[in-house]
């Protein structure tokens, strides 16, 4: 499971609103921080978050409160080791167990440990902070983000999370918008997805800025403002005047707007009564809450997303005092990784029958990702005692991993499958998920739903015959034949004229290629036999243009077509040998050979009588 903290921002999060805290406990627990509607991304399985503490920093008592949400009687002041001075902004980093509160009065910021203890001061971040009053964590890079109010003209800086590394990105906030105001900023909210950072000044200006300090919009909230936080396309900005209007009511709410703080606006909590100079705010999207720190009346309102409905405000014990800035602690809660498994096993070749030497690809599909190391194989049914294995070939990193087998001699089967459902065999290496999981290498049973066999209609045919030379030391030539019937009947009936040689090779024969399919029969030629009965010899040739010339020639040249006798492999395949041709134009005959020894010496002691023609085709042994 791949967990990536940002404050991204989840589109139409009103539909994923749902209330199931505290299920799913047995599952393994990830710690997970969303400060300021810090938000989740996850690849993999589904897994959702449950807010479980709130966090509320006090400037009236130089504290930090926290309060158990799910028993709001469980709670506990913080004072971080006495480090802090009228604390404001608040910023939880659950993967570092540390919170980062925006120290005012002393200009720096404070560093502890979630349970309060461990204070460090982290300093004024290479001298850039004044009076900080606003911060926000982009964990994905391991920066801080903090907002100074330097005298109402708003400083922006960023440091890396020890505190190092400071910078200015911003050097006065109200001189990028006319007319020139002094108002300090409130909050700051990152939607770190599309590189931008929105800071809420207290007139209720937004200023959405690049993360590097970079192409900044203002926008006009309208109305006075305390804090500003993100989710689904949305921004929520507290509104903390209590001045009366017209009606004698006090100007307090929430609004929610599109991202630019004036279109799709909707009022929320207008007037209620819970709401007392609400500044910093906080969402709680997977329970649909927000959480609002009311620095008037010592409270915290939690209120519904959506609408603003039932609003309930929390003294968290009596222990706030004057509050500001609000965080969430959340736990992530998780299934454990999942495991790919095969879904199905298949191939890319057509259907057909394959001969020696053909490369078939079959390629297996996983429910996940996968990768591999090594090269893993996978046992194949081909027809003979022992499998075949076919190899890894590609597909790492995708769920469509690649093997690659080539016929063989001695191959044969009618439709290929693999050995068993065991088939799949790592060989030393490995194949694993995403999340470093062991894949299930069980297969689909061979021949049933998602096998090799059910899927595809692929042959194989690597049963070869052997070619019989024959010689006649009378008529000085040879006689080649795969035909076992022609090479008895010459053994029984002109035992006297030819005599047997040897096999020097293997070869196909005709009734294999009439009964294949296209796919293997391009993989063959024939090998014509022609006779001429005047000079008692025969001639061999799979030149198909010397084939048309005997057969168009062969009423003034004697030379009668007797068909194709064998069948070889185009090309020169993996396995074979070739097969040498010579003439010799006295006695008017060829002489085909595999044996490189009788080449040599042919040539070296004959060649004004034998000439060499060069390779005829080739053959497997």
């Amino acid at each position: 499971m791949t967990y990536l903290a940002t404050d991204t921002l989840i589109d139409n999060w009103p539909d994923n609103i749902i209330r199931r805290k505290n299920i799913y406990k047995k599952l393994s627990i990830h710690l997970f921080i969303v400060a300021f509607a810090m938000l989740a991304i996850i690849s993999g399985s589904e897994a959702f978050a449950s807010a479980d503490y709130l966090y509320v920093t006090n400037d009236g008592n130089n504290t930090v409160t926290r309060m158990n949400l799910d028993d709001t009687t469980l709670v506990v002041n913080l004072n971080l080791d006495g480090l802090l001075n009228n604390p404001k902004g608040i910023a939880l980093d659950a993967a570092g167990g540390k919170m980062y509160i925006a120290n005012s009065d002393s200009d720096n910021i404070i560093q502890a440990n979630l349970d309060g203890t461990g204070g460090k001061n982290l300093g004024s971040l290479g001298n850039t902070l004044v009076t900080p009053w606003a911060i926000a964590l982009d964990l994905t890079k391991g920066h801080m983000y903090v907002v100074s109010q330097k005298g109402g003209e708003g400083r922006v800086s960023r440091a890396n999370l020890d505190g190092t590394q400071g910078q200015t990105l911003v050097e006065n906030l109200n001189t990028l918008y006319t007319p020139t105001e002094a108002f300090n900023p409130m909050q700051i909210a990152l939607d770190v997805a599309a590189g931008n950072m929105y800071i809420i000044v207290e007139n209720g200006n937004v200023f959405r800025i690049s993360l590097d300090g970079s192409n900044v919009t203002v926008f006009d909230s309208d109305n006075a403002a305390g804090g500003i936080a993100l989710a689904g396309g949305k921004m929520y900005i507290t509104h903390p005047n209590d001045a009366l209007d017209s009606t004698n009511t006090n100007l307090r709410w929430v609004t929610q707007s599109n991202m630019d703080a004036t279109t799709g606006k909707i009022d929320l909590l207008r007037d209620n009564f819970t709401l007392r100079i609400p500044y910093n705010i906080t969402l709680d999207t997977d329970a649909g809450y927000m959480y609002v720190a009311n620095n008037g009346n010592n409270t915290v309102t939690r209120a519904n997303l959506l609408d603003g409905g039932e609003p309930k405000a929390f003294d968290m014990g009596g222990h706030l005092n004057k509050p500001f800035g609000v965080a969430l602690l959340y736990y992530f809660y998780s299934p454990p990784p999942p495991v790919p498994e095969v879904i199905n096993v298949t191939s890319t070749a057509t259907s057909g029958t394959y001969s020696v030497g053909s490369v078939i690809e079959i390629t297996i599909g996983f429910s996940y990702l996968v990768w591999v190391k090594g090269i893993p194989s996978l046992a194949l049914n081909t027809g003979g005692p022992v499998p075949g294995h076919a190899y890894y070939s590609g597909g790492s990193g995708t769920k469509i991993i690649t093997f690659q087998y080539t016929v063989a001699v001695g191959d044969d089967i009618t439709k290929l499958d693999y050995w068993s459902q065991w088939a799949l065999e790592l060989n030393g290496g490995q194949m694993y998920s995403n999340e470093g999981v062991d894949v299930v290498l069980d297969l689909p049973v061979p021949g049933e739903s998602g096998s090799l066999g059910n899927n595809t209609t692929l042959g194989i045919l690597g049963t070869l015959y052997p070619l019989y030379r024959f010689y006649s030391p009378g008529l000085l030539k040879h006689l080649f034949t795969a035909d076992e019937n022609e090479k008895e009947y010459i053994l029984a009936n002109m035992a006297d004229v030819w005599k047997l040689e040897d096999s020097p090779y293997s070869v196909f024969l005709p009734w294999q290629y009439n009964a294949a399919a296209q796919e293997l029969k391009d993989t063959l030629m024939a090998v014509h036999r022609f006779y001429n009965a005047a000079l008692q010899t025969h001639l061999y040739t799979v030149d198909t243009n010397e084939t048309a010339h005997l057969n168009a020639g062969a009423a003034e040249t004697g030379w009668g077509a007797e068909g194709p006798v064998f069948y070889v492999p185009v090309g020169n395949p993996e396995g074979a040998i070739p097969v040498y041709r010579f003439y010799n134009k006295n006695l008017k005959v060829h002489l085909f050979t595999v044996d490189e020894n009788e080449k040599t010496h042919l040539i070296e002691t004959a060649g004004d009588v034998w000439r060499f023609e060069d390779v005829a085709y080739y053959a497997y042994p």
